[in-house]
């Protein structure tokens, strides 16, 4: 394992971490068990740490994807770039009514339940908290995706290897071809040692014999 697949797993890891708070006060109510109430301290602190820490991921993620894509020269890079784009789109939504709410003084239910220029809220409730449930899976599988696309060569070393063949390195003595000069050098230095050892004429080069 490299370290760009290492750091794709520490971000899934993270994601699925820092949500847990939200997981598992949902799959509590779930069953028809809520939060109890001596948790409560604790469980704000916790959720305040991990919510940091799910903020880190989903910036180390979204860099992550463009990177991908960035690197990506096949039809693969346009999913990449979508994905990269749709977790900005993700961000950018649970982000904006937290901003509207401290600029205008309001609380967070305030604005998400007003909704803009004073409209029925209820569909911006909705869209928020979708958006925040839909966090975690967007940065898991947008990175799993980026982490097990080929990588392939940047557009631009391709294009280089595409104009410049691939020059070899012919041995004037045995015709054996070498993708390097200095690997033609060692070959031919073979040869010298072979040839010193011998008593008599040398080999006939490759000229010499089709004279």
């Amino acid at each position: 394992m490299n370290r760009t697949d290492r750091m794709a797993d520490f971000i899934k890891i993270a994601a699925v971490l820092t949500a847990a708070p939200r997981w598992a006060g949902a799959l509590m109510a779930a069953d028809g068990v809520p939060v109890p109430p001596e948790w409560l301290a604790a469980w704000r602190w916790a959720a305040l740490i991990l919510s940091v820490g799910m903020a880190a991921a989903e910036g180390l993620a979204i860099s992550y994807v463009f990177n991908a894509w960035r690197n990506q020269g096949d039809k693969r890079s346009r999913l990449l770039l979508w994905l990269a784009i749709l977790m900005l789109v993700d961000f950018g939504l649970i982000l904006a009514p937290y901003i509207i709410a401290n600029v205008s003084g309001a609380t967070l239910a305030g604005v998400l339940q007003s909704g803009p220029n004073g409209l029925a809220g209820s569909w911006l409730l909705w869209l928020w908290s979708g958006a925040v449930a839909a966090s975690t899976g967007l940065v898991v599988g947008s990175v799993g995706y980026a982490q097990k696309s080929p990588r392939s060569e940047p557009a631009m070393v391709r294009k280089i290897a595409e104009e410049s063949p691939q020059e070899f390195f012919t041995c004037p003595r045995c015709a054996a071809e070498f993708a390097t000069q200095p690997a033609l050098n060692a070959h031919q230095a073979r040869h010298k040692r072979d040839r010193a050892s011998q008593n008599g004429r040398e080999p006939a080069t490759i000229e010499e014999r089709s004279e």
